[in-house]
């Protein structure tokens, strides 16, 4: 059982109650129009939002990713051929690619999101422009018009604010109109520093959409630039595994933006066990496009890439039990290139 957390609201405070959390994870050529640019605060960007195994046998198998790819307008990229979408090969790991496709995701209607930034000190140099709040602008600005039940709360996280438990602030209900919130964004550019309780103010953030939330379609979108590295110091702190677990015991789902942090597995895990989606970007501007084609990602009914890979381990015994890592790269109609890291594990 989690602790309770207070959180401060502007004029009034709550008590949220932690919950006990039970764990129940064709090829084609086409001629490729030119995009035109889009706003010099943003760059094209991709995410993952699904990835399975299709089985294994002794050192190799067979698996799924299910990507989108925007422009840096923040539109779906539809008309990609299969030689587009590529993974890079080591002497260790071996990915060929069998089959891409085009689907639409399925629609899961109006949603209450918990957008969910990180201000810890790396900021100031990971993003100095500042742009994860152009970005967080834009998802707020999207929330309202895309359905008349889309409700969103805000909320920061940061460890030098660990006063009385205001490590993780929230700045009001979950609303439908964002437009208080868009104010609110305006003024953390100078509120930046401290450590990374990542996991802690997930886990929290889901007990606020299981308690608040007045949709089913419910989700913790997260910003960090950074691995946790604050939860374990306050007791009982939340882990990588609980945090999942509470998110899967409360049907959220977890859509993750990593800044410059590598592969971070644990967020990859964290999207693809609860049904939601990650995007690493190496560049702030990725998150403009990413955060701006967000909505209507969350909402459903989205152009997606269903790509499937072989893969063998020419120096392992067998896949049984391994988690296998990469990068996908796509290439784009402008000839510029996005990353999508991953990890897949193996039973």
């Amino acid at each position: 059982m989690k602790q309770s957390l207070s959180r401060s609201w502007a004029g009034f405070s709550v008590v949220v109650i932690g919950l006990a959390t039970i764990f129940g994870a064709g090829c084609r050529t086409v001629t490729q129009p030119q995009t035109p640019p889009g706003p010099p605060t943003s760059l094209p960007s991709a995410g993952i939002v699904g990835i399975r195994c299709d089985g294994s046998s002794g050192n190799s198998g067979d698996f799924e990713i299910d990507l989108f790819v925007v422009d840096s307008s923040g539109h779906s990229i539809t008309t990609l051929p299969a030689n587009s979408i590529s993974m890079i090969s080591t002497l260790d790991t071996v990915f060929s690619q069998t089959n891409v496709s085009s689907i639409v995701s399925s629609v899961f209607g109006a949603y209450s999101s918990e957008l969910l930034l990180d201000q810890t000190g790396s900021i100031r140099w990971t993003d100095p422009l500042n742009l994860r709040l152009i970005a967080a602008k834009l998802f707020l600005d999207a929330t309202p018009l895309l359905n008349a039940s889309n409700e969103v709360q805000l909320s920061t996280f940061q460890d030098s604010l660990h006063i009385d438990g205001e490590w993780l602030h929230s700045y009001g209900p979950f609303m439908h109109n964002t437009t208080g919130y868009e104010d609110t964004v305006e003024t953390l550019a100078d509120r930046v520093g401290g450590g990374t309780p990542l996991y802690d103010a997930m886990y929290d953030d889901i007990d606020s959409l299981a308690l608040q939330a007045s949709n089913a379609n419910k989700v913790l979108v997260v910003f960090t630039d950074g691995e946790d590295n604050e939860s374990g110091y306050y007791y009982p702190g939340a882990t990588i595994w609980s945090t999942i677990q509470h998110a899967v015991s409360q049907h959220v789902k977890v859509f993750a933006v990593a800044l410059q942090t590598g592969l971070d597995t644990a967020l990859v895990t964290a999207a693809i066990q609860t049904n939601g989606g990650v995007m690493h970007a190496d560049d702030a501007k990725q998150m403009v496009s990413y955060f701006h084609a967000l909505p209507s990602i969350i909402q459903g009914g989205s152009q997606l890439y269903q790509t499937k890979w072989h893969v063998s381990l020419p120096n392992a015994a067998s896949l049984h039990g391994r988690t296998i890592s990469g990068n996908l790269s796509i290439s784009l109609p402008d000839h510029s290139n996005v990353i999508a890291p991953f990890a897949v594990t193996f039973p």
